[in-house]
């Protein structure tokens, strides 16, 4: 058989392949969201650092998280994805470290946001632990100050509820404490409670996902950027149409400023 039948073949097969694997997600507003997040993580954690190590790809991630992240004010809770709290700019300390550990899992850093308890039982405050060798060590997205350990690590929760220093004496947190009524003695002792851990929801995929996160990750691969341009331009076209005016000048504003 010609050479050039075969790999013209091989071509017009992968071709079809992936013009069907593209109609099939744009059919399903609920997997073209997803896509369009999967692949929006994808993109975003290529480009948010030039680190190559571990260490300094969690400092720059969680930074990114918490410059373009807020606190918001007297405004109710939203139970949203990742992608969409980054949107609307604001969130609180759980969801900003989902977002991170989303990150950081494109990245291939394992980790995990943690929420943090009251000898009540309450949760009053959320942190991410990220996995560096044998240890989980804590980062904190809302306040964006390094919790170290006197040798200089950073401090893992059974570190800090030993050593309630590592709160008392942080800098950040005493500057604060200083404009305010913190109890900063309470709050390392959240540390020494039972916390409740939750696993990344990347961890816990179905193989309809995993499929559609190696679909795009095939084609990311293959073609970079260019391809998360053209599918970002394509979500759009697809998404407007479907939100308010006001929303989505919102909307694309944002996703235009996140992708640069």
């Amino acid at each position: 058989m010609d050479v050039r039948w075969v790999i013209g073949g091989t071509l017009i097969a992968i071709l079809l392949l992936s013009f069907t694997g593209h109609v099939l997600i744009f059919s399903n507003m609920r997997v073209l969201d997803f896509a369009h997040r999967e692949l929006s993580y994808r993109s975003l954690a290529n480009r948010l650092t030039d680190a190559t190590d571990p260490a300094t790809i969690t400092r720059d991630t969680i930074k990114f998280v918490s410059r373009n992240v807020f606190l918001p004010s007297n405004t109710p809770v939203i139970d949203d994805d990742p992608w969409d709290v980054l949107l609307r700019g604001n969130g609180y300390c759980d969801q900003m470290n989902q977002l991170a550990a989303a990150l950081l899992e494109k990245q291939g850093i394992t980790a995990h946001w943690t929420a943090l308890r009251k000898a009540s039982g309450d949760e009053p405050h959320a942190v991410l632990e990220v996995l560096r060798g044998d240890r989980w060590e804590v980062f904190d997205p809302l306040f964006d100050t390094l919790l170290l350990t006197p040798t200089g690590n950073v401090a893992t929760i059974s570190e800090i509820c030993a050593d309630p220093s590592i709160i008392t004496n942080n800098s950040y947190f005493r500057a604060t404490a200083q404009f305010s009524s913190w109890d900063l003695e309470e709050f390392a002792d959240y540390y020494c409670h039972p916390p409740r851990r939750i696993p990344n929801y990347a961890w816990d995929r179905t193989l309809a996902r995993r499929t559609v996160i190696g679909f795009l990750d095939l084609h990311f691969a293959l073609f970079g950027e260019s391809y998360v341009q053209q599918f970002h331009r394509w979500y759009l076209h697809q998404k407007l149409p479907t939100i308010d005016i006001a929303r989505a000048h919102y909307f694309v504003a944002r996703q235009n400023q996140l992708y640069g």
